[in-house]
């Protein structure tokens, strides 16, 4: 951005009206992926805990991510994991 530009940021919103079926899907990803992030950040926290100075890096548990998550995400229709 140069000196005096003025930008505009927009915001939308969206509603969504998932049916029951939908509801119930999203609310078990939400807690899959709630599990699998509690579960990464527990890593990172017991690795700078310990006194080896193993370093656990985000690339690292990314790779991770498919062995993980992989057979629980993708049961549900548009819960593939990439």
């Amino acid at each position: 951005m140069l000196q005096g530009e003025w930008v505009v940021i927009r915001a939308y919103k969206f509603l969504l009206r998932p049916t029951d079926r939908q509801a119930r899907a999203l609310a078990e990803m939400l807690q899959a992926h709630c599990s699998l992030g509690n579960r990464a950040l527990r890593e990172r926290w017991d690795a700078y805990r310990n006194s080896s100075k193993t370093t656990v890096r985000y690339g690292d548990q990314s790779e991770q991510l498919k062995e993980i998550a992989g057979p629980r995400l993708r049961r549900h229709p548009g819960g593939v994991v990439a």
